[in-house]
């Protein structure tokens, strides 16, 4: 139901409703509320100047009772508060309204954040209850004219009671017409009984899960066999307010519940559940939650720090690369200032801004520093990315740790400074090997000096597994060949071993006679160092890029594929060689859009969720969005472009879903449109006939309410002013047993004594009747009281009949409640003495009472060993005059019970039986267990 349903419903209860804030800065007034007061609803301030207002307006008298009710309900000491005021019309007249004020939603503490309430002008009854007290002494004075005339008196009874009857019949007419409204309702709502019984349930919750037939909730809903534990519809109960909640359906679909204490008009108590159907919200929910993870998983996924940045420049968002890089948890760092991890913060900072102000940055050198403080040199990608609106909402940032490569750049300069200073070894020798010269490079080198080296061969510098290099060598030497590059292992002096880059050139006299050989080495252990180095390096790559689990692939500036991880492979169905050298654009259905998107990333420098579908070899196609940069050689100059494809199949499975769910939600509206049209044609004529009848019901209530008030004091009067022929009646005829006994004839004896108990019978039944109709009238004020001590009363009560039955009545420590004293002292003389008066024969009756807590409450328990009671009798025997026994069987008149039923319902409780026939019987009455003194 929505909210402006919800208000429909209200107004047509003819009540006045408001709701606003708990600081009354902001609120909302109905029209009835204007129209109680007399004023047009243009003519109201509106909140917040409408609570000082309405407070001003209030009788003086009744003022500070309503202020300080409103200050426990906002201080969250009490939910909900009801009081009838007088209040000033706009004519001046006082009318009568009674408020019903509760918190319809709180914070954590209790407090509440919204407070809604109904108004009801009352004024009519006050005014009739006012006739009904001028009337009552009017109705005393008629009743002794109304018994010396009791035709006219069942005459004018009859009357009272055929209009009772037209009021109820007018008052379910109107029911009638609400549950029509409610057939209506595009949402289910159910009435549930404190028994689990479905008392009124709407089209809309019958064709969802089924008529009940006559089972309770629990049974016909879920096939259970007792309650569900913690059921959320029955908190309304125990808090007395309304209560919010979302439910999984039997038929597997979610609601959102709403339920509110309701009272029917006969007095019962009963909870109202609205459900709305949110199945097709939370699929959409599901469906963004997935979203969400996998974009999580991809963040994750990756093994560069990447972290999202507000426009504050505050960190949003962080992977686990990025809490390895800086040391500090994911916790820690959202919230935080981005440029407070590196080591130029103002450089950093400057970054992000720039990000902002042009929408991205390329290979931003910054240095990060860890909490251990080692440092980590980066280059920083970024681009903004952008909220559902379009707006820029923040920027994504990814780092590439480049120490490897700042590792590999600092090895190579200082092997440039080597060449630069000529430190290469150069070395001269004869035809048979003997060293003839030796430069400084060299004595770096090997570790020789000139001298030392000079004149010896040159096998001084081979390592053992080398012994043969010399030789080879030599020969290419005398046959005049050159040796260029030749890289082999040298040793030093020290024994150690230098691998060396070889270059010999034959030497020749002027006369071009061979006479020796220059040899130039370079020691290259470096080198291979930094080759091994790269080596890694680029395995390293690999595996980074074999182990995405998206399809990623490089491409030339023709366009043709120069490498692709195993993921490209799976979605083509090509292997690594096939793709190799092709056409990107052959792989896909729209190849013209694939070569667009590639060259679109050779002029701009990148693309973003480019749209294309791969087709596998077997046909198979695979929606995807491709993210690609390009990415530059040694010289800065743009070498390819590096692409990475996100398989989005279920995605637009979703999508598909989720569009044909909109088209078959758009269809259902349309037809639910037309169904609501009709049925608001239907509503409106039906809301001009109740606020026709309105009045008339109105009056027919003040009626009704009035005629049982007549009824309840008819009563007690017919029955106090009965006892009177009575005990005359009594009285005569036990003289005439007590003369004429056996002086007339025996049927004359039988008839007296006929008399004499019928007038015995008759007494008890009015004493009965008298304590029946005192239940309400004649109490005391509730206040803290010993159940030990009422049960003590009680037995005295009935110490001469437990005597003559030679009784054992026993009972449990009784704890302290808030009751009337004198009418529990009634409840346990009357189970007691029913105890007492159904014993089985020849057995001793034997009585044990108990009390226990449950939920608030104090259960307390009669059980006894008596004839016991048949189960089909168990609701009967609390029945007024209602007795399972024939009048000579058992004594009594069968009231007693259901003065129990009585007394027990004042007290806010209930009274049950359990009995098994032939073994005993156990009655249990509930008595709140209320904290706080009150007056029922």
């Amino acid at each position: 139901m929505s909210e402006e349903h919800l208000r429909e419903v209200i107004r047509a209860t003819g009540a006045g409703y408001y709701e606003h804030a708990a600081d009354l800065s902001s609120g909302w007034i109905s029209e009835r509320c204007a129209e109680i007061l007399g004023f047009a609803p243009e003519e109201m301030p509106q909140y917040p100047d409408f609570a000082g207002w309405l407070t001003e307006r209030i009788h003086q008298e009744d003022r500070p009772e309503a202020t300080g009710r409103m200050a426990d309900l906002l201080a969250g000491r009490i939910q909900r508060f009801e009081q009838e005021y007088r209040i000033r019309a706009k004519d001046g007249s006082w009318r009568w309204v009674r408020a019903i004020t509760a918190a319809v939603q709180r914070d954590a503490e209790g407090r509440p954040r919204c407070v809604a309430g109904l108004l009801f002008d009352i004024s009519g009854r006050k005014k009739a209850n006012e006739e009904f007290r001028e009337a009552k002494d009017h109705l005393e004075t008629r009743v002794k004219e109304r018994m010396a005339e009791p035709e006219q008196t069942n005459r004018r009874l009859s009357e009272e009671i055929a209009r009772r009857r037209e009021a109820e019949e007018a008052v379910e007419a109107e029911q009638r017409r609400f549950y029509d409204v409610l057939e209506t309702l595009p949402a289910y709502l159910v009435l549930l009984t404190p028994d689990y019984h479905v008392s009124h349930a709407n089209r809309f919750f019958r064709e969802r899960f089924g008529e009940s037939g006559g089972r309770r909730c629990f049974e016909y809903l879920f096939g259970r066999s007792e309650p569900c534990e913690n059921c959320e519809t029955y908190t309304v109960l125990k808090t007395g307010a309304p209560h919010e909640w979302e439910w999984l359906g039997p038929d597997g679909r979610n609601y959102h519940i709403f339920d509110y204490p309701f009272t029917d008009t006969d007095g019962s108590t009963l909870i109202m559940e609205m459900g709305i159907d949110i199945t097709g919200h939370k699929q959409v929910e599901e469906a963004l939650r997935l979203a969400n993870a996998y974009n999580r998983s991809l963040l994750e996924a990756s093994l560069d720090p990447l972290v999202t940045i507000s426009p504050e420049g505050k960190i949003t968002d962080v992977n686990d690369a990025t809490v390895q890089a800086t040391g500090y948890s994911r916790e820690d760092l959202i919230g935080t200032d981005f440029s407070g991890y590196f080591t130029e913060p103002e450089r950093a900072k400057a970054g992000y801004e720039r990000v902002f102000r042009d929408g991205a940055v390329r290979d931003y050198e910054l240095r990060i520093r860890h909490r251990n403080g080692r440092i980590t040199p980066v280059l920083y990608n970024a681009t903004v990315f952008l909220d559902e609106s379009g707006e820029v909402a923040g920027v994504f940032a990814a780092a590439r740790d480049i120490t490897e490569r700042k590792q590999a750049e600092e090895e190579w300069s200082r092997l440039a400074a080597i060449v630069d200073s000529s430190d290469d070894a150069i070395i001269g020798k004869s035809l048979d090997g003997i060293i003839t010269s030796w430069n400084f490079g060299a004595e770096k080198l090997y570790g020789y000096t000139a001298r030392e080296a000079v004149g010896r061969h040159v096998s001084l510098l081979l390592p053992p597994a080398h012994a043969d290099d010399i030789d080879q060598i030599l020969e290419k030497v005398r046959q005049g060949e050159p040796l260029l590059h030749y890289e082999t292992v040298r040793m030093s002096k020290g024994g150690n071993l230098v691998e060396v880059s070889l270059a010999i050139s034959p030497i020749r006299d002027r006369e071009g006679r061979l006479v020796g050989a220059s040899t130039i080495a370079r020691d290259v252990t470096e080198r291979r160092r930094a080759e091994e180095t790269v080596r890694l390096a680029n395995a390293y790559n690999r595996s980074l890029l074999e182990a995405s689990l998206d399809p990623l692939v490089t491409i030339s500036p023709e366009g043709k594929i120069t490498d692709v991880n195993d993921a490209t492979v799976q979605v083509t169905g090509y292997s690594r060689e096939d793709l190799i050298g092709t056409d990107f654009s052959g792989y896909f259905t729209e190849p013209e859009r694939a070569k667009a998107g590639y060259e679109r990333v050779f002029r701009d420098g990148a693309v973003r969720d480019y749209e294309l579908r791969i087709r596998h070899r077997n046909g198979r196609i695979t929606p995807v969005l491709y993210n690609a940069t390009v990415f530059l050689d040694d010289s800065g100059e743009v070498a390819g472009v590096f692409a990475a494809a996100r398989d989005i199949t279920e995605r637009k499975r979703a999508e598909e879903a989720l569009m044909k769910s909109y088209r078959e939600l758009d269809e259902r509206v349309k037809e639910r449109t037309a169904e609501l049209l009709v049925a608001n044609q239907h509503l409106e004529k039906e809301i001009a006939e109740h606020k026709a009848t309105a009045d008339e019901l109105s009056r027919k209530s003040q009626e009704l309410e009035r005629s049982n008030l007549e009824l309840q004091q008819f009563a007690y009067v017919a029955s106090h002013d009965l006892q009177e022929p009575l005990r005359a009646i009594s009285g005569f005829t036990e003289l005439l047993e007590k003369r004429y006994k056996g002086h007339i004839d025996e049927r004359a004896d039988k008839y007296i004594h006929f008399i004499v108990e019928g007038t015995k019978q008759m007494d008890q039944i009015i004493h009965d009747l008298l304590a029946y109709s005192r239940v309400q009238t004649s109490t005391h004020e509730f206040g803290l009281i010993d159940a030990n001590k009422a049960l003590d009363q009680a037995l005295l009560n009935l110490h001469s009949a437990i005597q003559d039955k030679k009784a054992i009545i026993t009972h449990d420590p009784l704890p302290e409640i808030f009751a009337d004293g004198t009418q529990i002292t009634q409840v346990f003389q009357n189970l007691i003495g029913n105890a007492l008066k159904f014993q089985r024969p020849g057995i001793a009756p034997k009585v044990h009472i108990s009390a226990t807590r449950a939920e608030g409450r104090w259960i307390f328990s009669v059980a006894d060993n008596g004839i016991g009671i048949e189960p089909r009798f168990a609701d009967r025997i609390f029945l007024i005059f209602q007795r399972l026994h024939a009048k000579g069987e058992y004594e009594g008149t069968g009231i007693g019970l259901a003065i129990c039923k009585r007394i027990i319902e004042r007290h806010g409780g209930e009274i049950t039986v359990q009995s098994v026939p032939g073994e005993g019987t156990t009655f249990f009455f509930s008595i709140p267990n209320n904290n706080e003194e009150s007056t029922p």
